[in-house]
């Protein structure tokens, strides 16, 4: 069968239909290596976009966004966040 689908659509690309435009909170989480709760703290605060298609959903683009625009912070205390200060980490 899947044969015949690429003689039918053989523009199809795979690698769109694999890849991920929209992520659930765990699956955040888990990327993050962080806790559900927190993800939930970072939505509800507006540090991280979402949107609810039956239960909260995070954009790709939006986790990229927030990674990006959060470089350098120290969002250990999300109601006191400050630059990360690297001299402590070591």
């Amino acid at each position: 069968m899947e044969k015949n689908n690429e003689k039918v659509f053989p523009q199809k690309n795979k690698n769109i239909e694999n890849e991920r435009l929209i992520y659930t909170v765990q699956e955040v989480a888990s990327l993050l290596h962080s806790s559900p709760n927190y993800i939930y703290t970072l939505i509800e605060k507006g540090y991280l976009p979402a949107l609810k298609l039956g239960s909260i959903k995070i954009l790709k683009t939006s986790l990229q966004n927030f990674l990006i625009d959060n470089e350098g912070q120290d969002l250990s205390d999300i109601n006191n966040v400050k630059k990360l200060n690297l001299e402590m980490i070591r």
